[in-house]
């Protein structure tokens, strides 16, 4: 399958709309967990919001690169999705989701399965000649 630069564009303003969403979740995020510790008088959300702001800056990046075509974006997102695929099935095969009610156990399920199907595509899509070369990429991803 060969992507022409009309759906290469569509696809990465669909990347580009999934990672607003985790910065829009994470500023969300932030706006509820501040308030909370400070009304908790607890320090114990700290690691947490460092982490919540470090994925909205992460977020942040690769949208901007995204958005400006940068030559850093097809191998990093392709070896990132690829890590964490690789991470995410081994976690699900080790670990059994344990929930109280089913309609939770099956939710989680579904929802898991659909981001592997999204990072399954995004390597495939990132890996793709045509999608490098319009992102300027040099080099060989091999995935």
């Amino acid at each position: 399958m060969t992507f022409s630069e009309n759906q290469i564009k569509k696809i990465s303003k669909i990347f580009r709309g999934i990672f607003v969403f985790i910065i829009v979740l994470g500023i969300i995020g932030l706006v509820l967990a501040i308030p909370l510790s400070i009304f908790l008088k607890t320090n114990r959300y700290g690691a947490s919001l460092l982490t919540l702001f470090i994925c909205i800056a992460i977020a942040y990046c690769f949208n901007w690169g995204l958005k400006h075509r940068k030559a850093w974006i097809p191998p990093t997102l392709t070896v990132l999705w690829s890590l964490t695929l690789i991470f995410s099935i081994l976690s699900a095969l080790a670990t059994q989701l344990t929930f109280n009610y089913q309609i939770t156990y099956y939710a989680a399920v579904v929802i898991r399965f659909l981001l592997w199907l999204v990072q399954l595509f995004g390597i495939y899509f990132f890996a793709k000649k045509e999608v490098r070369k319009f992102f300027n990429s040099k080099g060989t991803i091999v995935f």
